[in-house]
This record gives C-alpha cells, sequence and structure tokens, in this order.
C-alpha cells in the first residue's frame, strides 16, 4: 500500500512537471521549482508593491523590524473583523509593521479599498496587489492570510483566518 502511494505521487508530480514544461518550457519548470517557498523556517520572498498613498513599498525595506503581512479584500467579512485588531496591534507596537497587501485584482476599485481604509482609520502601510502576482507567489488561497516575519526576514508563522487578539498576542511574541 505505502509503495503505491509513493508512485501514485511521484507520478502525479512528473505529470505536473510535464505540464508546466509543455505549457511554459523548460525555463517556467526551472523558475517554478526554484521559486522560493513561503513557509516557516524559510525567507520571506521579498516584493514591491504600489501602496495606496502613492509610492513604493517593498518588503526587504523593513528587515530589522518585525513585520506582519496579512492579505485581505475589502470585500471580505472576515477580514473586516480582523483590521481592528491589526491596528491596535500597530498603535501598542511602535516597532512592528504591519504590511496590509490588499487583494486589489479582486476589488470593484481601488477606491473601495481607500473608503475601506477610511473607515477603519488605518495608519499602517496598505500596498495594492493589482494582477493577484504577489497572492500567488505567496501561495495565498484564502482571505485573510497573515504572515508573521522576523527581524531577520525569516517567515516564523502562516496563518490563515481572522487573527483573534489572543492570536495575535501569540505570534507577535514570536518574532519580537
Amino acid at each position: 500500500m505505502r509503495r503505491t502511494a509513493i508512485v501514485v505521487l511521484a507520478g502525479m508530480l512528473v505529470a505536473a512537471a510535464v505540464a508546466v514544461a509543455v505549457a511554459g518550457g523548460p525555463a517556467e519548470l526551472t523558475a517554478m521549482l526554484l521559486r522560493p517557498m513561503p513557509e516557516a523556517g524559510r525567507r520571506a520572498p521579498d516584493f514591491t508593491l504600489p501602496a495606496l498613498s502613492g509610492e513604493s513599498l517593498t518588503l526587504s525595506a523593513f528587515e530589522g523590524r518585525p513585520v506582519l503581512i496579512n492579505f485581505w479584500a475589502s470585500w471580505c467579512p472576515p477580514c473586516r473583523e480582523e483590521m481592528p485588531h491589526l491596528q491596535a496591534a500597530a498603535e501598542a507596537n511602535p516597532e512592528l509593521v504591519v504590511l496590509a497587501v490588499d487583494a486589489t485584482h479582486t476589488e470593484r476599485s481601488v477606491e473601495q479599498v481607500a473608503a475601506f481604509v477610511e473607515e477603519f482609520g488605518l495608519t499602517f502601510p496598505v500596498a495594492l496587489d493589482r494582477d493577484g502576482a504577489v497572492n500567488e507567489q505567496y501561495l495565498v488561497r484564502a482571505l485573510p492570510t497573515s504572515y508573521f516575519v522576523d527581524r531577520s526576514g525569516i517567515i516564523r508563522v502562516k496563518y490563515l483566518g481572522a487573527l483573534t487578539p489572543a492570536l495575535l498576542n501569540e505570534f507577535l511574541a514570536l518574532i519580537d
């Protein structure tokens, strides 16, 4: 039984690699295999996105500080639920960078994002992922999704779902 499962899994991996190679060629396959995976214990993949305020935001610019990367959207009820907790954490921890990456590719308009930010009085940076590339880079499959990155740029926790104050404090202790 175990040998059969291993053979089936190996076959699935080969089939996936062939599909990628056919669709995008060997370069695409190489890029896929070498892409840094966003998981606990690994360096957070760097990215640059436009901010709602107009400037560009680059994750690596915050190295040396604890960072909470939060993937969200204005239409997402759990995102609305957790946002006041993120704002409170940002206010309570001046060293903490809360970097809110909006799934702009799923929004009706950037004006909706701006209205959300104003409604919740958010003071931390809001990045606009207009084409979903950073959501894809971080393998975001549900909103909200949060990554807790330590001062060295290493992901310590990936969390799917709305953060409660207790969970937020527990995870922040791991990156401070």
